[in-house]
């Protein structure tokens, strides 16, 4: 009974009135059964129709201009014939019911401003306060900090990639190359090193760009998450502003690369609306950050705890495995590199495809996990960040535990306290810890402050009944901020820590012949051996400039070129990190190199502050 009604429901569906029908019959059917007239249509501003239409999805023809269709395919609306030409076609379009679309809302919907503000003035605003954070990064950038040896190291890779070679010696595999590939691309677009001066300036200039990415994502980002313009701005000032930010952020760390396309990977996901598109370059993104940085791998759980929160309900098996593949997918061109090199597998496990000596890829990697706390410790950078930025360190460690606590009812809250403390693994976890691994904490720390301090804002509002109160609490918080952090940031604005680095360049270049061996920190390498640096001017570069450690360590440096006599060696530079490193070879290999050799048979010949540069006096 029920069947018979929903046929005749069907039937007056699809039979056409007979006074709608023409007088020619159609072939092979009654008179009776003609064609109906084809009815008058009504385009869409897109030139479709639309066929079918319910609450979450419709159904439209789609118009293709200019496309020509054959004959045969050219619709007829003879409707009324599929009875005669598919019997049961009916009773299974009767039978059938349309399967509803599950709803596409996402968790981060956006709301109406209570107070809306025009895009072109947000735009004015936001570009205002970015020259504001660039003037307070650039200013005094290239005289505080002083030039870090791993700033130097990243240098000289960059300038190994435009001469064609992954690093000056051979490669490690210490870090994956993407960073200072990036580097590399910059430097043309810069018209050379030495545009600001030195090497390292122009460094820490490109690395100014990426400062100003990140807050500007760090921004977006927050406003997403929250639907509040004052959040996004206390997430900015936090992360922009705070002297532990100013001081690493200045540098030539690949950290500082790699937070900038983890930042732009997050900002991708919260606001692709669940589209497959922006799963696939969000994850694109975070596997480039990986690749400038591999630490950032622990926060991988986390941004798959993101793909679920971001995509809807009948998309997230797909979206994680699309997002999860296609990081892992990029992440392992390193691992295939060292496959095509022949350096994935350790020399020393004597393979039987392995019959020569080799660096490798998983040997690093097991060496890294081995190293101890004597190298860095965390209490000794800790000491180093609260000397710095109190606040931001306290607030690093009680922001986090905050969302975490009451974040399940507030899932943006959740996933910023677990993108934090996910990165917490790293300093907890007993090994190496330097002062600059905080780096990438830093973004994270500042957005999840603006989300607590939002959430107790919030609370006062409602005990006091006044909705207002709640973003005049924000807004009263950043005005606290800006003059706490340039009250403690005096020293980074006054001193001039790479003065003694700049007066070494400058007295080798005046002093040593350029046909030398020179001994030299990484800090110098791309100026000495490249023409125009600063400690070459005018003058021919030092073509026979090495590094110290690769004098120490490297078979090919010491035996092959210095053939194993310190006696080769002309000049020295050392600094506390060369002392450092020598006595850490030391302890490790036994022994002592023609390195530490060749500095018990030298002189100093000039000294600035705690720079000295020995001449090797050569026994006749």
């Amino acid at each position: 009974m029920v069947r018979d009604e929903t046929q005749q429901q069907a039937s007056r569906h699809i039979d056409t009135p007979a006074q709608s029908l023409p007088t020619t019959p159609w072939p092979g059917i009654g008179a009776e059964q003609q064609l109906p007239e084809r009815p008058q249509t009504h385009s869409l501003p897109q030139g479709r129709l639309i066929l079918h239409k319910q609450e979450n999805f419709y159904v439209s023809t789609v118009n293709r201009r200019h496309q020509r269709v054959h004959p045969l395919r050219k619709p007829t609306g003879v409707t009324s014939a599929l009875p005669k030409i598919l019997p049961q076609q009916q009773t299974r379009i009767a039978d059938s019911e349309t399967r509803r679309m599950p709803r596409l809302d996402t968790l981060n919907t956006t709301r109406r401003s209570r107070f809306p503000i025009p895009l072109w003035l947000e735009t004015l605003g936001l570009l205002l306060v970015l020259v504001g954070i660039g003037l307070a990064h650039a200013y005094n950038m290239f005289n505080y900090p002083r030039y870090e040896l791993d700033e130097g190291t990243y240098i000289a890779s960059a300038w190994s990639i435009l001469q064609g070679q992954l690093m000056p010696y051979a490669y490690g595999y210490a870090h994956p190359p993407a960073g200072w590939i990036q580097l590399a691309t910059w430097i043309p677009l810069f018209n050379g090193f030495f545009a600001f001066g030195n090497a390292l300036n122009t460094g820490r200039a490109i690395v100014l760009l990426y400062k100003l990415g990140s807050a500007l994502l760090v921004y977006l980002i927050t406003r997403r998450l929250s639907a509040r313009r004052s959040l996004g701005l206390l997430a900015m000032v936090i992360f922009a502003l705070t002297p532990l930010g100013i001081t690493y952020q200045r540098e030539i760390y690949l950290d500082n690369i790699a937070i900038f396309w983890f930042l732009l990977s997050l900002f991708l996901l919260v606001t692709g609306n669940s589209r497959l598109r922006a799963i696939i370059f969000s994850a694109l993104t975070l596997g480039i950050a990986i690749l400038s940085k591999e630490v950032l791998i622990l926060l991988m759980p986390a941004m798959l705890y993101a793909v679920w929160l971001y995509t809807t309900s009948f998309q997230r098996k797909f979206a994680l495995v699309a997002f999860g593949y296609t990081t892992l997918a990029l992440c392992s061109a390193w691992i295939l590199m060292a496959l095509m090199r022949g350096e994935f597998f350790s020399y020393t496990w004597h393979l039987p495809w392995d019959n020569h000596a080799h660096l490798s890829l998983l040997q690093t990697i097991l060496e890294q996990t081995k190293r101890t706390q004597s190298e860095g410790s965390l209490g000794t950078s800790f000491s180093q960040w609260m000397g710095l930025d109190s606040l931001l360190v306290v607030i690093s460690i009680v922001a986090p535990v905050f969302n975490l606590v009451f974040g399940f009812r507030q899932r943006n809250q959740l996933l910023l306290s677990l993108l934090a403390l996910s990165f917490w693994l790293l300093f907890i976890r007993g090994g190496v810890v330097f002062p600059y691994y905080i780096i990438p904490l830093i973004p994270l720390v500042a957005m999840n402050c603006a989300f607590t301090c939002a959430t107790l804002a919030r609370w006062i509002s409602q005990v006091t009944r006044l909705p207002l109160l709640q973003g005049i609490l924000v807004l009263l918080a950043i005005a606290a901020i800006v003059p706490y952090d340039i009250l403690h940031a005096q020293p980074i604005y006054t001193h001039d820590y790479a003065q003694e680095q700049r007066q070494a360049m400058d007295w080798m270049r005046e002093h040593l012949p350029r046909n030398t061996v020179v001994v030299i920190p990484p800090q110098y390498f791309v100026d000495m051996r490249v023409s125009g640096g600063e400690a070459v001017g005018a003058h021919s570069p030092f073509p026979k400039a090495q590094l110290f450690f690769n004098v120490a360590t490297d078979p090919s440096i010491y035996h092959d070129q210095l053939k194993d006599n310190w006696q080769n060696i002309d000049y020295i530079l050392v600094d506390p990190d060369v002392i450092l490193h020598l006595n850490m070879i030391r302890e490790v290999k036994g022994g002592s190199s023609i390195l530490q050799q060749a500095l018990k048979h030298s002189v100093e010949r000039a000294h600035f502050y705690d720079i000295s540069i020995y001449q090797v006096q050569h026994k006749i």
